[in-house]
């Protein structure tokens, strides 16, 4: 229960000091504790009742006006707490009430006289946390977040791969590993780990389902593990892929079901040298199931090419080069409800059946994403 007390210093605090307080956590260094603070608020005065809910609603607007300021201009204030007032302020949109606020203040200030934006930009939540994000999906009802977070501190650190709502931003769990992903039900995460397992967790609860072994290639120089997982589309199957192998588990027994190593390929360009060229080994990042019976699986094959790979037999059902020299040069998704394979290099989106290779189309861009 929040006291009478303590709402009536808070409106008077967002009110009128808001912008000042966001000025001190800028110079102190701490304008990370704006990011996460003023979420946390507003969504702990949204759900208890109030006796004064006209009250409560005013502070949920300024805290809202708060959040969107700092989150659409927090690189900026973050450099330099001017920017507060040479940035943010004169480019919030028309409608914000901090920028109606400290108008008086903006006058010697640049202004926008040509597509301003009338009010915040319309995001259903925003997540703050301390970790670079290397990667995200999200549950197939669109309900969860999952997202794995690079150590701040020291890279010997594992990783770590958390479970949000989406509807609130609150952070639903915790858990050691990378390469999170969910199961078609919803109901299971699966995170591969770095000794070499995959564990499959209920997201409702927390608890462990079962722990999978992930045998990994081995020579003298290096150690590959799987760091990518998908579930096949009735979720029976768990699929794991690093740059040498893919593998398929049984997500009940925790056997292997089916595996595919870099032997099973065929060097594609003769004429390049080996170490130039990398059509041989998968991509430690990309594994898409096309479907289950028989088992298709789309991958990336390193910096180039792109294939798609019947697990039962371990044949190449199909193979193309699609990118030229950046290894982050080429994304590719898949829509298996309407039969489209969307691949894009650093010039085009193409758009094809993957089961036909037909080309439906092709969209030219100076740089597109998938």
């Amino acid at each position: 229960t929040i006291p009478q007390s303590a709402l009536d210093l808070l409106e008077i605090f967002v009110t009128k000091h808001l912008i000042q307080w966001m000025e001190v956590m800028s110079l102190v260094d701490g304008f990370k504790s704006v990011l996460a603070g003023l979420p946390e608020i507003y969504y702990a005065l949204k759900e208890p009742t109030f006796d004064r809910m006209d009250q409560v609603s005013t502070i949920l607007t300024w805290l809202y006006d708060g959040r969107k300021l700092a989150s659409e201009f927090c690189l900026a204030v973050q450099a330099s707490a001017c920017h507060l007032y040479h940035s943010a302020l004169p480019l919030a949109p028309e409608t914000s009430l901090l920028h109606q606020l400290h108008a008086d203040d903006l006058l010697s200030e640049a202004k926008v006289t040509y597509g301003r934006l009338t009010e915040w930009p319309s995001h259903e939540n925003e997540i703050y946390e301390e970790e670079k994000c290397l990667r995200m999906e999200f549950s197939k009802d669109g309900k969860m977040l999952g997202a794995t977070f690079e150590p701040p501190h020291n890279k010997f650190q594992m990783r770590l791969s958390r479970v949000y709502d989406v509807a609130t931003g609150e952070r639903l769990h915790t858990f050691i590993g990378t390469g999170i992903c969910f199961s078609p039900d919803n109901t299971s995460a699966a995170v591969a780990l770095s000794d070499s397992s995959a564990v499959i967790w209920d997201v409702r609860t927390g608890r462990q389902r079962i722990a999978i072994t992930l045998p990994h290639y081995k020579d003298r120089h290096f150690e590959e593990r799987p760091c990518a997982l998908a579930f096949s589309p009735s979720g029976r199957y768990l699929l794991a892929s690093n740059t040498k192998q893919i593998q398929v588990y049984d997500v009940h027994t925790g056997k292997i079901k089916w595996t595919k190593t870099e032997d099973d390929l065929v060097l594609l360009s003769n004429e390049s040298e080996p170490d130039e060229d990398d059509s041989n080994n998968f991509s430690p990042d990309c594994g898409v199931w096309l479907q289950e019976e028989p088992p298709l699986v789309v991958v990336r094959h390193g910096r180039k090419w792109l294939g798609i790979h019947n697990l039962s037999d371990r044949s190449v059902v199909h193979i193309e080069q699609v990118a030229t020299d950046d290894w982050y040069s080429f994304l590719f998704g898949l829509s298996i409800k309407h039969s489209i394979l969307a691949i894009s290099n650093e010039e085009t989106l193409h758009l094809k059946n993957p089961y036909t290779n037909e080309l439906y189309s092709t969209i030219e861009a100076t740089r597109t994403g998938s």
